[in-house]
């Protein structure tokens, strides 16, 4: 039921074309925290696994929009540096929490403290409000008017086609393994 939150996190970060990446980023900065903290405190499994949707949702909205936000904002010859640093990110984070997680079971800790850990980035919030700039791209195509105009199949049109299917193939492909080796224990 969880990977549900593929549609939510889809939708979120379709919406990041119509209303800006800033606002997206931001959302669902502030929805992670929010819902980790609904998940922790759930007491049925209903509960929990509504939060947990909601908290992936999140953050497949926020890797994807911060992609985009490196591809628009970093000359072409920085990109793919950019966007490795932005992976290397992900796996630091993803990390730290295997690597806590034994020691709060010998602790006698809950696995729950690692989403009251995740939890704690609302704190961060305010601080990413303050920095986080809007896309210049997006503001100028804002300003153009295109941005209203982008239609939901737009990425399997005839000019993106050859690209974005074998992409998305990719991408469709390569969760496989990964959420197999993170899940099956």
């Amino acid at each position: 039921w969880i990977s549900i939150n593929a549609v939510g996190g889809l939708l979120l970060a379709r919406m990041a074309d119509r209303v800006g990446r800033r606002r997206i980023i931001l959302v669902s900065l502030g929805g992670t925290p929010l819902f980790a903290l609904g998940a922790a405190l759930s007491h049925t499994q209903f509960w929990f696994v509504v939060f947990e949707i909601l908290v992936y949702a999140c953050i497949a909205a926020t890797i994807a929009v911060s992609m985009v936000i490196v591809a628009e904002e970093l000359p072409i010859a920085g990109r793919a540096k950019g966007q490795s640093y932005a992976g290397l990110g992900l796996s630091v984070g993803g990390g730290v929490c295997i690597f806590l997680m034994p020691f709060l079971q010998r602790a006698g800790f809950s696995w729950r403290w690692l989403l009251f850990l995740s939890a704690a980035g609302i704190v961060l919030l305010p601080l990413m409000a303050r920095k986080m700039k809007e896309s210049r791209r997006w503001t100028r195509a804002a300003g153009a008017g295109r941005t209203v105009r982008q239609r939901f199949h737009s990425v399997f049109d005839a000019p993106y086609r050859r690209r974005s299917v074998p992409v998305l193939l990719c991408a469709l492909f390569g969760m496989i393994p990964t959420i197999a080796v993170n899940s099956w224990t």
